[in-house]
């Protein structure tokens, strides 16, 4: 390829035109690759290709990359293009901004933000079902920690592979990883401290990667650099301005942890953070973890489940996420919340529910249990019924109670009944109809039939329930084996099958119960498909060679009626003469 004659443009145009070049591609090359491309590109416009010439083209390069704002912008001034916002973790952490997570003490936050790290040292494509974009460019961390000590931080760090043994006998993070600065550091929000966060920032820039601060929290660097700040004074920010400045400068990627307001469960990411309000308007990126369900009467938690959202200035939000951490260490996601926040809240409205409220909700939550919508007339009449016609509701009440559940989110409209007259009335539906889209329903569910399994593998089978015996001298060893609960086994070696159990109940059946299909025939049940979907296998019970169909619990099949339980009586009576009734 021919050079470039020098002498028709100067040298400065030149190295403009090879930073151009440079910057298009720069993030699809790595650092020896980059240095290549620099060397070539100096050679065909006619320049030397000197270690200075190729320092300074990487410099302008990442000048325009992460330009600084020092001065302002002047009239005709060029104005640094950025068409869309780079992401670290997709839709959640980005780059080059100063992102702030938000948590309630000992939900998980510092955790979080370490397996976070290590998923992206480790450049695998996704961290809770959102992509990674370490590949494109390398990332160096620095963690400051002045909320734990060292020893802490080390137990955390072997916890998330971060930190590994050496074959001295001492520990070393990874390679990524550049400072570490715990609490016995001292590192606060001081001015010496700012500059020498900077320091560190243009350390990782030199070598080309990008730094990314994990800062863990602001309270613990207040206290260390600002002990008289009151925390719900405005003043309580002002270090926070200073930090933001600092790193916006320095192009570094922040992630800034912060305690939550005792009273923040209910309030947006935006603003839960504890402290006065203004530190809100600081960080370009708030994330809050939040758990989503209260705790118990004696303070414990039992659903450790926990909601992941965000909101701020990246011009994207996404859908709040149900996430859960493992027992050992970890997280893994259960996928958009839905309206998981809203039942629960919900749950908690309802029971504070009294007075007519209550007795309003009742009514309408036991249709809804039953499958059948409810308008205001029909509750009307139910609650005459149930106190005898001496009720002093009235529509007008009716109304009201029920507009008052819905503000709650304990009642929700879902369709219109066409009157005679030519109106209509609003059918109303408990909000405990979406309880098997949360999964609380179908947790309930499960627990309920393992405790079922447990009582029908522990208890006896009542003599009531027993098949017919035929007593015989020669069988009277295998009978009182089988009465003491030891299922009797042919020549064959297939054992018998288990007595049939009537099921009356609307908890969901276990296997070999006896259920109804739609026209009151016997239904017994041969295998559980789904206990989340309510699906399950079942064939006639007096032919075996019937075929094995699958059907929907309490759509398809039902408890067990009083019909069934005369038909079962009956033909047992004639296969067994002797039976007595």
């Amino acid at each position: 390829m021919l050079k470039e004659s020098p002498e028709l443009k100067p040298t400065s145009v030149l190295i403009d035109e090879i930073v151009s070049q440079m910057y298009l591609v720069w993030h699809e090359l790595d650092e020896d690759t980059r240095s290549i491309a620099i060397q070539d590109s100096l050679q065909i416009k006619g320049l030397p290709a000197t270690t200075a010439n190729e320092e300074r083209i990487e410099r302008l390069v990442e000048e325009r990359i992460n330009p600084t704002q020092d001065s302002h912008y002047v009239r005709g001034q060029g104005w640094a293009k950025d068409n869309q916002v780079d992401w670290i973790w997709d839709g959640w952490i980005a780059e080059g901004y100063f992102n702030c997570m938000i948590a309630m003490q000992k939900v998980g936050k510092s955790t979080f933000c370490l397996s976070l790290i290590a998923e992206l040292i480790k450049r695998t494509p996704s961290f809770l079902n959102y992509p990674l974009n370490s590949e494109r460019r390398r990332i160096e961390f620095v963690i400051i920690g002045p909320d734990m000590n060292r020893r802490l931080w080390g137990k955390y760090g072997e916890l998330s592979g971060l930190l590994y043994d050496r074959t001295d006998g001492l520990q070393e993070w990874q390679e990524p990883i550049r400072h570490v600065l715990c609490e016995e550091n001292e590192v606060g929000l001081g001015k010496r401290h700012l500059r020498q966060m900077a320091g560190m920032a243009e350390e990782i820039k030199s070598r080309g990667a990008h730094p990314f601060f994990l800062i863990d929290s602001y309270s613990a660097l207040m206290a260390i650099s600002h002990p008289m700040a009151e925390e719900n004074s405005s003043r309580y920010c002002q270090p926070l301005r200073a930090l933001k400045s600092v790193m916006s400068k320095a192009g570094a990627t922040v992630l800034l942890l912060h305690h939550s307001s005792q009273t923040s469960s209910k309030r947006s990411a935006a603003e839960s953070n504890a402290g006065n309000a203004a530190f809100n308007r600081v960080p370009d990126q708030v994330l809050k973890l939040n758990f989503l369900a209260d705790p118990d009467a004696t303070g414990a938690r039992t659903d450790k489940r926990v909601v992941l959202s965000a909101s701020g200035r990246t011009g994207r939000v996404e859908p709040e996420q149900l996430l859960e951490q493992s027992p050992d260490w970890g997280w893994e996601s259960h996928g958009p919340c839905g309206n998981a926040m809203k039942i629960m809240q919900a749950l908690n409205e309802r029971d504070r529910l009294t007075g007519d409220d209550a007795i309003c909700f009742d009514m309408l939550n036991q249709r809804t249990v039953n499958g059948a919508p409810s308008t205001s007339r029909s509750l009307l009449e139910l609650r005459e019924t149930q106190s005898g016609g001496k009720s002093n509701w009235g529509m007008t009440k009716v109304n009201r109670l029920l507009r008052k559940l819905q503000r709650k989110g304990l009642a929700v409209i879902d369709g219109k009944e066409v009157n005679l007259n030519g109106g209509f009335s609003f059918e109303w539906w408990s909000f405990e109809r979406e309880l098997d889209e949360t999964g609380l329903q179908q947790k309930k569910t499960l627990e309920r039939y393992a405790d079922t399994l447990e009582k029908a593998e522990t208890r006896e089978t009542p003599v009531s329930e027993r098949p017919p015996e035929k007593h015989t001298p020669d069988q009277t060893v295998e009978n009182t084996v089988q009465r003491a609960g030891t299922p009797k086994t042919p020549l064959s070696g297939t054992p018998c099958p288990e007595p049939p159990r009537f099921h009356e109940t609307d908890d969901f059946p276990t296997v070999n119960a006896i259920i109804e299909d739609a026209e009151a025939k016997p239904f017994q049940v041969s295998s559980i498909v789904s206990i989340a979907a309510q699906m399950l296998r079942g064939r006639d019970p007096h032919d075996r060679n019937a075929p094995i169909k699958e059907r929907r619990w309490l759509m398809d099949v039902f408890p067990v009626g009083h019909k069934a339980k005369a038909d079962e009586e009956v033909l047992a009576c004639l296969l067994d003469p002797d039976k007595e009734i």
